[in-house]
């Protein structure tokens, strides 16, 4: 890729989307545990569909500047490698899209529970916990689809020179934390710590990429040298032409 424009709005989306993610993260109040604590949790929190929008938007960044990562690939082995990736890198999006959205249902049935009738509470209550569950099952196949983005995208990394081989390693790294902690949750519910860690260094990486985008953008938008003839199959360029006009005028001012 040289479109110097699109190399630098991804950079700027892996930086925004890695930063618009993080402060979700640590906004996000914890609406976990029995469905009777957690519906008055939701309900008192103000700025609960604030954060899902803020989370929504990270999302959305993230799978913007990320496709750009993958454009950016020089041709071989590592383009075929990135290829494989995107379809996982869209899915994962979708998924976590999709949480969002039903992470945000859960704010108006929790304000619906406030205002109901004392004999229609466990019914908002019931639909609210099944919401609720929903949301998780997205965000479990997300995690699923992100770890094996990462693990593809580690793949291609290490198999060109595009980006640093410490990327395609911490790649890998994320990848294996994300993967088992996902699978283990199902058995250990600690196992969460570990997605927790692959996804903090996920963001890490990502900033990472926009700061190498960036820096892409620049080198890749320096103009080469303006061709003026070609004789013979070789280029010759204003730089190589000014010497000897210099040196023609020199001599004619001896001449003189």
């Amino acid at each position: 890729m040289n479109n110097v424009h699109l190399l630098r709005i991804g950079a700027a989306a892996a930086v925004s989307g890695a930063a618009a993610q993080l402060v979700a993260s640590v906004l996000e109040v914890d609406a976990s545990g029995d469905p009777a604590k957690a519906v008055r949790v939701v309900a008192n929190t103000g700025f609960w569909n604030g954060d899902r929008l803020l989370d929504l938007l990270g999302v959305l960044l993230t799978v913007g500047a990320l496709t750009v990562v993958g454009r950016a690939f020089a041709e071989g082995r590592e383009t075929e490698w990135a290829r494989a990736a995107q379809p996982f890198l869209v899915l994962m999006g979708a998924l976590g899209a999709g949480a969002v959205f039903a992470g945000a249902n859960t704010k108006e049935l929790a304000d619906a529970w406030v205002d109901a009738a004392p004999k229609a509470k466990p019914s908002y209550l019931a639909i609210f916990d099944a919401s609720r569950n929903a949301a998780d099952d997205l965000f479990f196949g997300a995690f699923l689809a992100l770890g094996i983005y990462l693990a593809l995208l580690a793949v291609a990394i290490l198999a060109g020179r595009t980006y640093a081989r410490w990327l395609g390693w911490a790649s890998a790294a994320s990848a294996a934390l994300v993967l088992s902690g996902d699978l283990l949750e199902l058995v250990v519910a600690d196992a969460f710590l570990a997605v927790l860690a692959g996804f903090v260094l996920f963001l890490a990486m990502l900033i990472a990429f926009g700061v190498r985008l960036w820096r892409l953008a620049g080198s890749r938008g320096r103009a080469p040298a303006s061709p003026m003839r070609t004789t013979g199959g070789a280029t010759t360029t204003r730089e190589q032409v000014r010497p000897a006009t210099e040196g023609l005028a020199a001599l004619e001012g001896q001449s003189k």
